[in-house]
């Protein structure tokens, strides 16, 4: 079976949903409501309800706590990084290497973390900064973050620069 773990719900994550009709779905909790709510009047933070809906039927996991092991073999972590969305996850991924976590939006760039600033669109202000002292407490016992828009993390792991 084939495993899925949304981060989040933003419509640049989760066009290719439909694409996986028998995966099973990870996602946090509340996550999925959320999504479907309208949006009030102002709200810069794009749902996915258009991709959303034809997905509805397949197997969806909400997951409840703080910490969740996809595949039961402790490879992969979700961790609930709340506040950029109400589900938000990073993901714990154990490499024979050592283990990174990819942090998603929890933040957005090394500058965020270290001074514990939140996103002007994180939903929960008071949320996201748990879920930073939360990525802080997992680096300061050992653990590698992959911070997702940091150039200076895209360069260190390798990935690909968009030339300008």
């Amino acid at each position: 079976m084939t495993d899925v773990a949304l981060q989040r719900s933003h419509t640049d994550h989760t066009g290719g949903l439909i694409h996986f009709p028998g995966a099973r779905f990870h996602v946090g909790a509340g996550e999925v409501a959320w999504a479907r709510a309208a949006a009030e009047a102002g709200d810069p933070n794009v749902r996915w309800q258009d991709h959303l809906e034809p997905a509805l039927a397949f197997d969806w996991h909400p997951l409840s706590g703080s910490r969740h092991d996809i595949l039961g073999g402790g490879s992969i972590i979700a961790v609930r990084t709340a506040g950029h969305t109400p589900g938000h996850l990073s993901l714990l991924v154990r490499l024979p290497s050592g283990s990174v976590l990819l942090t998603g939006d929890a933040t957005h760039l090394r500058e965020g973390l270290d001074g514990d600033l939140v996103d002007p669109i994180d939903v929960d202000a008071d949320a996201a900064r748990r879920s930073l002292q939360t990525l802080r407490d997992l680096e300061r016992d050992g653990i590698r973050l992959w911070i997702a828009h940091d150039p200076d993390d895209g360069e260190r792991y390798g990935a690909l620069r968009y030339l300008e």
